[in-house]
């Protein structure tokens, strides 16, 4: 992750504690990769290790563990990616699910690494290159 991001996320955390789960470990994030059979890039691995799922904006960004804030059901990466993929949503199974919008949308992180927001409506698509640049847009929400 890039410095000035975390340093942004550090100070969120500082201010508001409750938009933050506690870190996942290495064996923790291993375990959901190869239980969703997808690939995390390095910042979103990164950022697991130090929040282990946060609410950095109007939208969560789901990890490995949920923050109180969060739906009750669907609140890890791992939960709401297999909820998506037995909803059949296309290009679910090419990433994991990583945060939804306020329409229910999926926010997906593709095993390339780039972040991809499907629109059930197909009208409001829209891409990231990275998790980095989708946490800026989240926190600038």
């Amino acid at each position: 992750m890039n410095k000035k991001l975390l340093e942004k996320l550090k100070k969120m955390e500082v201010e508001s504690p409750i938009l933050f789960a506690p870190a996942a470990s290495e064996a923790e994030i291993g375990c959901v990769e190869a239980s969703l059979q997808s690939v995390f890039s390095m910042e979103y691995k990164e950022f697991l290790k130090i929040y282990g799922g946060a609410m950095p904006g109007p939208y969560p960004v789901f990890g490995i563990n949920p923050i109180d804030l969060m739906d009750k059901r669907l609140n890890t990466v791992e939960i709401v990616t297999q909820y998506f993929r037995r909803q059949g949503w296309p290009k679910v199974d090419d990433g994991s699910v990583i945060s939804c919008n306020h329409a229910g949308d999926p926010i997906i992180l593709k095993n390339d690494g780039t972040v991809f927001m499907e629109s059930h409506d197909g009208f409001g698509d829209e891409s990231w290159n990275s998790f980095d640049d989708f946490l800026i847009w989240c926190i600038n929400r």
